[in-house]
């Protein structure tokens, strides 16, 4: 489908170089190829859907999907009841596909969701690269290579709010072009930041990008610095009540979730040699076959001469480098990939930026670059779309597979009430008809209070995996599933507990090089080390 779709385009834009100009009919029907296109790859990568409607990509997507169900089906904003608002990164995203799912299945619900924004991030591309310098023509194609190379696609399938953060950048993009034209579009931006803020954390960071260079840009015109902070308020008054509401049921103003993985993991106690390393690691991987045109951001005059693209961008790495770098790593990346079609945008931006570059030589070798660079954007965004194909289908079998046995496997040892302990607890959650004990934090307050709270998290830990040992005996599970090294070097719960009340009784290899998930029974009435010998362990 993306080499089709790639080939179609090169045939129609280059029928329109020969035109002088663009007809409001042509661009008219431009957008809605546009769409055609992006509802095109979105069906190659769905389906077949056949038994894999509440199947999607990673554990943390049912984290979502579990709030939104119980919005859907309860009125009830949490993904744990007993603690409102935990767990929940994206206020925006649950709120919307968890309504919608009043009225149809929510894996539909979700993956229709994930078109609109995929949709609006295109159509965001187009219109910011427009307002950029660039012509109809350049635009189409900066829309196009973001819409056909598939990263995009995929993320808009992937249960979370990843595709609407990537569109609310873009069109906050937009809107800050519009203020620089008419001043009464910074109210426009400044409620769209707000939005984006309540989308991801990470809007703060766009907020700050664009505002400092607002600011920067009229020191001394101070009219349009009032609108400025008009527009600054507005976007407070957006974010507001999600930020009032955090702090009087979670006593902060910031998502669970953004303390809870910081304080587990103890990334900002990594050496700062280790951090630059998984920075290069992550820069290596954000662009994928693209690496190869990011050279071209060179040549783009506009993209770099706006600055806030990439103030945003340096924003966004000094932050997760000062305070949670290996999360850049996580599920090949998926914090950082918003970026790319900001970079897509200006490296397309870029190529033509070279080609004018290259009029001052004789005629033949800008024609031959022209060439050389359709090729090139040409393969790379095709190649491109049919990598990410085959990827999303094979985390969904992934998941299917590999994931959903681990629940299956506490479903089959446990009975309905019965309480089970878990560091990954997103599809545990959503599959498991089980209450579950958040040994990260993300969900439960006070397991949160426990990682970040309890001891330095980055000298002595002890203190720390005493009190969630503590908390585990109050608690009383049934069951633990965990990782055995993520107990050695995080949790600390065999260790303490010597063998009276937790013991083996199988394990569970997620495939071949997977992960080995342990499980463990608990009895917390009888201390098994002294009265009766460990049970065999169980393996599946």
């Amino acid at each position: 489908m993306s080499y089709l779709l790639v080939i179609f385009w090169l045939i129609y834009l280059w029928r329109w170089a020969a035109a002088d100009s663009v007809s409001a009919r042509s661009r008219l029907l431009t957008l809605g190829l546009l769409a055609a296109t992006c509802g095109l790859m979105f069906v190659r990568f769905v389906f077949p859907l056949h038994g894999y409607l509440d199947i999607f990509t990673i554990d943390d997507s049912y984290i979502t999907l579990t709030a939104q169900r119980n919005l859907a089906e309860h009125n009830l904003f949490a993904v744990n009841p007993a603690a409102p608002l935990a767990g929940i990164t994206s206020p925006l995203h649950v709120a919307v596909v968890g309504l919608l799912a009043k009225l149809m299945p929510l894996g539909v619900a979700s993956r229709l969701f994930g078109l609109l924004a995929f949709m609006a991030l295109c159509f965001g591309v187009f219109v910011w690269a427009e307002l950029l310098g660039a012509d109809t023509r350049l635009a189409t194609a900066a829309a196009v290579v973001v819409a056909v190379s598939g990263q995009m696609t995929a993320y808009a399938l992937n249960g979370l709010e990843t595709i609407l953060f990537t569109a609310a950048i873009i069109w906050c993009f937009a809107a800050y072009e519009l203020a620089r034209r008419r001043t009464g579009f910074f109210y426009l931006l400044g409620f769209l930041l707000g939005l984006s803020i309540l989308t991801r954390p990470e809007g703060w960071f766009l907020a700050g990008a664009l505002y400092l260079v607002a600011v920067a840009a009229n020191l001394r015109r101070w009219r349009v610095l009032l609108h400025v902070a008009l527009s600054g308020m507005l976007a407070l008054a957006v974010v507001a009540p999600y930020l009032i509401l955090n702090h009087v049921l979670l006593g902060a103003f910031f998502p669970l979730t953004v303390s809870a993985k910081k304080y587990f993991f103890a990334e900002m106690c990594r050496p700062w040699s280790d951090r630059f390393r998984t920075l290069g690691d992550a820069l290596a991987i954000l662009l994928g076959a693209f690496v190869w045109a990011a050279p071209l951001l060179i040549w783009s005059k506009a993209f770099l001469r706006r600055i806030y693209p990439l103030l945003f961008i340096l924003i966004f790495y000094a932050a997760y480098l000062i305070e949670f770098a290996g999360a850049l790593l996580h599920y090949g990346g998926r914090y950082e990939h918003p970026l790319v079609p900001v970079l897509l945008t200006g490296a397309v931006l870029g190529a033509d930026g070279l080609v004018r570059w290259a009029r001052r030589f004789p005629s033949w070798i800008p024609r031959f670059l022209t060439g050389g660079l359709i090729v090139l954007f040409a393969w790379l965004t095709a190649f491109s779309g049919v990598t990410h194909q085959h990827l999303y289908r094979f985390r969904l079998e992934h998941t299917k597979n590999e994931l959903l046995p681990v629940v299956d496997w506490l479903k089959a040892h446990s009975a309905p009430g019965d309480l089970i302990a878990a560091h990954d607890i997103g599809a545990l959650y959503y599959f498991g008809e089980r209450p579950v004990l958040d040994l990260v934090g993300l969900t439960d307050p006070e397991v949160a209070h426990v990682h970040a709270d309890l001891a330095d998290p980055c000298r002595d830990r002890a203190m720390r995996k005493i009190a969630l040992y503590m908390l585990l005996e109050e608690r009383r599970p049934k069951l633990i599933s965990m990782f055995q090294k993520w107990d050695v070097n995080y949790l600390g719960l065999r260790h303490h507990d010597e063998g009276r009340h937790i013991r083996e009784v199988g394990h569970l290899s997620t495939g071949a090089g997977g992960s080995v998930y342990y499980f463990y029974e608990c009895d917390w009435e009888r201390n098994l080390k002294k009265h009766e010998p460990p049970a065999p362990a169980l393996s599946q």
